[in-house]
């Protein structure tokens, strides 16, 4: 009997860690799935994170150092030659925003009325309402990081820009650029199609998002009219 109670501890020691390494291993794809897919999440009050939208890129700085190595009979050391600090990226005016599409903002930035969902809901971006297989443009020059299709959103482009600013593009039927490409603002990234099911009901048109140092910005402003 004793021998079986202790088999069965065994047994249930073993599920128990087995348990634990399979859900590690799904926040760890969950997690992985939401990063590069930021921007694309625009439901509740969650906020999308890009991916490789919510991790800004360090400022890299190299300095100079001593290096000391010990040999039989002293020690001696060598002095490296300091180096500049690397200069911090440059952030985009964001006065000088290009429009991406023309076409009226039908959908404001922050909470509004769902008619896909039929509820209230954060909208982190603004709505550009315009006809299917509209163009649409890089509003600053910057680095791809994102190009893809999800079934939420539909085709989405993301954008870094330097400085802590990104772009995101989505509802889009299809996107003109890959990942890692360099686009200068004003370049063609995607062209408006059917939306994906978030936003089903409002019909073709360009979500729009502005990110600055991690936090969504209301992109109204500098977008005109």
């Amino acid at each position: 009997m004793i021998a079986l109670l202790v088999l069965w501890a065994m047994v249930a020691t073993l599920e128990n860690v087995a348990m634990r390494a399979t859900i590690n291993h799904l926040i760890e794809v969950y997690s992985a799935s939401s990063t590069s897919a930021a921007g694309e999440s625009k439901t509740n009050n969650e906020q999308p994170a890009a991916a490789p939208v919510n991790q800004e890129p360090a400022n890299a700085t190299t300095g100079g150092g001593n290096e000391t190595n010990t040999a039989a009979g002293g020690t001696t050391a060598e002095q490296s030659t300091p180096q500049e600090a690397a200069p911090a990226e440059q952030r985009p005016v964001l006065a000088s925003m290009t429009r991406p599409c023309s076409g009226s903002i039908t959908g404001q930035f922050g909470w509004a009325f769902s008619r896909t969902h039929q509820d209230w809901r954060y909208h982190p971006g603004v709505d550009i309402t315009v006809p299917s297989g509209t163009t649409v443009l890089a509003a600053f020059a910057g680095t791809v990081e994102y190009a893809k299709v999800t079934p939420e959103s539909g085709f989405a482009v993301i954008i870094d820009h330097g400085g802590g600013v990104r772009t995101v593009y989505s509802e889009l039927g299809s996107v003109l650029v890959r990942e890692g490409a360099q686009v200068a603002a004003g370049d063609p990234v995607g062209v408006v199609g059917d939306p994906g099911v978030d936003e089903a009901a409002d019909g073709p048109h360009l979500h729009f998002e502005l990110w600055v140092d991690g936090l969504v910005k209301d992109p109204a402003p500098y977008l005109g009219q």
